[in-house]
């Protein structure tokens, strides 16, 4: 992985401004999403070194952990899918997901990448149309996590904030999940 800088300087050495930053690394922080943040461990199929069968597996087994609701406990396992089809052939994730994938796949957001990746698929050609699925589907799931952290953290999110968030893509809701822990209100992201 490469590493991010704390600080950015800017101007000539004698007049000279340091801008610091927090930065999370979440492959700095993977023990602790085992330990503390099970909710969070879909994200471990994304920093892991190399995905594998053992990743999954393990994501599985953390989030059978997770005491939420069944409706939130399935998003997350939607989720971990979706990222583990990203980085893994599909009848492997079902394997590992076992008769509970039907049930996530259901979900809508899985069901509709599905059918896209394979619509796509027929028509523009296999490996154009799991490319944009596959972006689609992370976006979405990235949006989900988002809204869920929000929400769990602030209570019901505004309309205004559901809005940018549903407009957002993967990389801004990596960039804003680093962002809420920080945050003591939701005004704090500026989000509106």
């Amino acid at each position: 992985m490469t590493a991010f800088p704390n600080s950015f300087n800017i101007g000539l050495p004698a007049l000279q401004s340091q801008f610091q930053f927090p930065a999370v690394r979440l492959w700095e922080k993977e023990d602790e999403i085992r330990q503390k943040y099970r909710e969070l461990s879909a994200l471990l199929l994304v920093t892991a070194e190399e995905t594998s069968e053992e990743t999954l597996r393990e994501v599985k087994g953390l989030l059978d952990g997770v005491e939420e609701p069944e409706q939130k406990r399935d998003n997350l396992y939607g989720l971990a899918a979706m990222l583990g089809m990203h980085y893994l052939e599909e009848s492997l994730v079902r394997a590992v997901f076992g008769a509970r994938f039907e049930e996530i796949k259901k979900m809508g957001v899985i069901d509709q990448w599905l059918d896209e990746k394979y619509q796509e698929g027929l028509s523009q050609g296999v490996s154009q149309g799991i490319s944009q699925g596959i972006s689609q589907g992370v976006n979405e799931g990235a949006r989900q996590v988002v809204l869920e952290l929000l929400s769990d953290r602030f209570g019901q999110v505004p309309a205004s904030v559901s809005e940018r968030v549903h407009q957002s893509d993967a990389a801004w809701c990596r960039r804003l999940i680093r962002t809420i822990a920080r945050a003591r209100t939701l005004e704090d992201l500026n989000l509106s």
